[in-house]
């Protein structure tokens, strides 16, 4: 899937603090006709885990936007690997 767009989401709800990054991604699916569009939605925190960059912020997230990823996801459905892929 490729990234075309991605939004930062913070704030708390029910008292509780959140900050979210949603990767706007279009995917090519087999069972679809034309592309289908996709939200990962990941713990801004754990974006930094996944690509091993403590100092992750916001722009270097934006240089994410044009690349093809694959994402694999734990058992609770929540993203616990992003690969970059080369494309050619």
């Amino acid at each position: 899937m490729r990234i075309y767009g991605i939004k930062e989401a913070k704030g708390t709800y029910e008292g509780t603090a959140y900050h979210n990054v949603n990767l706007h991604c279009l995917d090519n699916d087999e069972n679809a006709n034309g592309q289908v569009c996709c939200v990962v939605k990941c713990k801004f925190a754990k974006l930094a885990d996944i690509f091993g960059d403590n100092s992750m912020n916001m722009t270097k997230l934006a240089s994410l936007i044009g690349k093809d990823i694959s994402v694999y996801y734990d058992q609770y459905k929540n993203p616990a690997h992003i690969v970059l892929r080369d494309v050619n």
